[in-house]
């Protein structure tokens, strides 16, 4: 299930994170507390498990409200898929991403 994308929270903050070239960071604790930032780990380690089409579709929504949140939780969301499937032994990836 892909939980809430909180777009009409993340696009007020757009305009300030262009201007002063800042991580998102308000906005990327928004989509942790919606468990959006584990949508690219597998389930067997606590994630979503998301497949493509339906992250990319994801992330294209997201851009509607803030493309700097986008693009930044898209480059760091590859890294976690591929960092969890290598790290079976670890606690499960939630407790990580939220």
């Amino acid at each position: 299930m892909l939980p809430s994308l909180p777009v009409d929270q993340l696009a007020p903050r757009a305009a300030h994170y262009d201007a002063a070239g800042v991580h998102p960071l308000e906005n990327w604790h928004d989509l942790g507390a919606e468990g959006f930032l584990a949508v690219t780990i597998p389930r067997e380690h606590g994630g979503l498990g998301l497949d493509m089409p339906t992250y990319i579709g994801a992330i294209e929504t997201m851009a509607q409200g803030c493309a700097n949140t986008a693009m930044t939780v898209h480059m760091h969301s590859r890294g976690r898929r591929r960092w969890a499937s290598q790290q079976p032994c670890f606690r499960p990836a939630r407790q990580y991403v939220s």
